[in-house]
């Protein structure tokens, strides 16, 4: 299937993008990425909704579990990137990767203020979606006028919980 393998290598791409912290990636910074970090695709723990699972490991030992989800939205799917932190076993970042979302409502689901709501949660909680306000630790709150795609980006952070949570379950036997 071709356009599960270019989504494959965007992904790989983004992740190399985020884990070097820049947009123009040279021939040196690539090379620099190999001898840095380490990347694992643990395929197993792969699916229809997970479509990318990678534990990466830096030279400071951390460990980070970088997830592809499909999730669906208002108008067709959104993919959402997750990268949790396997020590502390909280969300590190959430991005998302590709949607075709209304750009004055749903599109607002890519913009830092509303994905910054992600960050740190932890894991072992599921995420709930709240319209007004969050009073509560895993409650986001919704984009006004995108429900729809506010949630469907919820739904695929608690894939990414679900599947990892799965992940460790297995690991430690």
């Amino acid at each position: 299937m071709k356009g599960g393998r270019k989504i494959k290598r965007v992904f790989i791409f983004l992740l190399i993008i985020f884990l070097t912290g820049c947009s123009n990636i040279e021939v040196e910074v690539k090379e620099d990425l190999e001898k840095s970090f380490l990347v694992k695709r643990i395929k197993k723990y792969e699916n229809n909704k997970v479509l990318g699972a990678y534990v990466v490991k830096n030279k400071t030992k951390e460990k980070i579990l970088v997830q592809l989800i499909k999730s669906k939205g208002y108008k067709d799917y959104i993919y959402v990137l997750t990268f949790i932190d396997i020590k502390e076993n909280k969300l590190k970042k959430v991005e998302v990767y590709k949607h075709k979302e209304t750009p004055a409502y749903g599109g607002y689901i890519e913009d830092d203020w509303f994905l910054k709501r992600f960050k740190n949660k932890d894991v072992n909680v599921k995420l709930k979606l709240v319209k007004m306000s969050a009073n509560k630790e895993n409650e986001i709150v919704a984009v006004t006028g995108a429900t729809i795609s506010s949630r469907s980006v919820i739904k695929g952070v608690n894939i990414s919980f679900d599947n990892y949570l799965e992940i460790l379950k297995e690991e430690n036997k």
